[in-house]
């Protein structure tokens, strides 16, 4: 699924089938208590859609965020702190580099409603930022155990 397309697509989706658009910032309703959509088994972000209608909701929050430089050159940095054998250490710099094509690219979108003082929330993430947030692990289960890793999860933001 392209991402970018459906960025650009969804607010008029949305406003044709009456709902309000809330435009959000990603992250911004991690500290709120909310419960996440299970993707793997129901991908259809339209399901959600009609759940979200089935429970009232007429405000649906809308995010997303594109993929910056910034994010493979911070994991550069992490790679020199860990103990990767030199080889395989060049090995995830070509791999991390091979990310940089997809700069400026949209890696992740959140739709979210509220119901009983709880968002309800889908993430559609874009398969090669899974493989950039699977490196990302990678890099941190090699760093030294004294320093706490850095978990840049779907919402990484260098903001």
């Amino acid at each position: 699924m392209n991402l970018d397309t459906l960025k650009n697509e969804l607010p008029a989706q949305l406003d044709a089938a009456g709902f309000a658009v809330f435009h959000g910032e990603i992250g911004a309703l991690d500290a709120m208590g909310s419960v996440d959509w299970d993707e793997k088994q129901y991908p259809d972000y339209q399901m959600f859609l009609k759940v979200a209608r089935k429970a009232g909701a007429i405000l649906i929050y809308f995010a997303h965020r594109e993929f910056e430089a910034d994010e493979i050159e911070d994991e550069l940095g992490r790679l020199t702190d860990t103990e990767i054998p030199r080889e395989a250490r060049r090995q995830f710099e070509r791999r991390l580099r091979a990310f940089s094509g997809h700069e400026g690219q949209t890696c992740v979108i959140v739709l979210a409603f509220d119901h009983g003082s709880r968002f309800y929330t889908f993430d559609l993430i874009a398969s090669w930022y899974r493989e950039f947030m699977d490196l990302s692990d990678e890099i941190d289960d090699n760093s030294p155990d004294d320093e706490e890793p850095e978990s840049m999860g779907p919402y990484f933001s260098n903001n």
